[in-house]
């Protein structure tokens, strides 16, 4: 079993450089467009897509560092967070010495993350605040705080991350309990202990749609192989957040079965939300998720907003896949009029072309 698990990632590898160098003809002229669309996001009022854009720009060294250096002065603590995560995720090194400044933010997850970039570029500092950050109140710190110590690779933590995974939360809602502990079990993996595994696996079958995307973005980020024949079905689910979070990760593994959900999903427009909803309302009469259901049919921004959402989406799943339906198509979803569509695709397109150009230098 481990042998055939060794030749079908010796295939992927082979089927992704054999295909980008075909796409770049397509991929690279839009390069300069998706970079000034990634900047005019940063300039949005909106906090989330500020930090997205920084995000974005990671694969362009050049942009990045500006980017990110803005992003360390911004007001929002969102943006800061995402600014000192790319500070060690990148390894910026020339901006250690600020990010030091903000190991003690106001936010608690802005100290976290100043924590990873401190310790990413080079400098000793102390640790003894991320066992506090585990446990705080805010399950976003809670989560932050799992992904930083994750990406730290402090495998001395594996048994408190496990063991605040197991601690039951009766003033959290069950679905937000799962979230945490698939984010959890995320960190660990990404610690090298694969005991989390059947824990975020059992979580791609849960009765929420929100666990169940967000275990198979997890399974296909750590590239389980052993899945791989699990997510086919997933195609055909009743839900297009669930079509497409299987349609990207069997990208991610080298196959292209999902290709036409994922078009599909680029495509997605409000009536077509509305149309999904009234297919969910025909099915189930209550449950916590309904009400919410029956305001949105009557609420065309809304069904726009959940559209965009969705298109957004489908553009990083086609950011993954080797074809050339799916590079015109990312092309195209530039000139949308929706931010996060088109800061999507532009992410995609520039990512798409640093790995390719990576692939080729091979």
């Amino acid at each position: 079993m481990k042998n055939l698990v060794m030749l079908m990632a010796c295939s992927i590898v082979q089927h992704a450089v054999a295909n980008e160098s075909s796409l770049m003809p397509i991929l690279q002229p839009a390069c300069g467009d998706a970079e000034r669309l990634i900047v005019q996001v940063f300039h949005s009022d909106d906090e989330y897509l500020r930090a997205n854009a920084i995000e974005a720009m990671q694969v362009v060294p050049e942009r990045l560092l500006p980017m990110v250096q803005l992003g360390l002065k911004d007001p929002s603590p969102v943006v800061r967070f995402t600014a000192l995560m790319l500070i060690g995720k990148c390894t910026l090194a020339e901006l250690g010495n600020e990010a030091v400044e903000f190991l003690s933010d106001r936010s608690p997850s802005v100290r976290a993350a100043a924590l990873f970039a401190v310790r990413a570029c080079g400098r000793d500092t102390d640790l003894r605040e991320l066992p506090t950050l585990l446990v705080d109140k805010s399950s976003t710190v809670r989560r932050n705080t799992a992904m930083v110590i994750g990406l730290m690779g402090e495998k001395s933590a594996i048994h408190m991350l496990r063991d605040l995974s197991r601690v039951s939360m009766h003033t959290v809602h069950p679905v937000e309990q799962m979230i945490n502990r698939l984010q959890i079990a995320e960190a660990i993996l990404l610690l090298g202990d694969d005991k989390e595994l059947d824990t975020v696996r059992a979580g791609a079958y849960s009765r929420s749609v929100e666990v169940r995307v967000l275990a198979i973005t997890i399974l296909g980020n750590v590239k389980d192989l052993a899945m791989i024949e699990a997510f086919p079905p997933m195609l055909q689910d009743e839900t297009i957040e669930v079509r497409l979070a299987a349609a990207t990760t069997l990208a991610k593994l080298g196959r292209d079965d999902g290709l036409d959900v994922i078009l599909e999903g680029a495509n997605f427009d409000a009536e077509d939300v509305k149309n999904s909803v009234l297919a969910f309302l025909g099915k189930v009469a209550e449950g916590p998720s309904v009400a919410a259901f029956r305001r949105l049919v009557g609420d065309p921004s809304e069904q726009h907003r959940v559209a965009a959402m969705i298109r957004a989406q489908a553009a990083f799943g086609l950011g993954q896949v080797y074809s050339i339906h799916a590079a015109e198509r990312l092309v195209q979803m530039l000139a949308e009029d929706e931010l996060p569509v088109t800061l999507a695709a532009a992410a995609s397109i520039l990512k798409a072309v640093a790995t390719g150009s990576r692939a080729t230098q091979r």
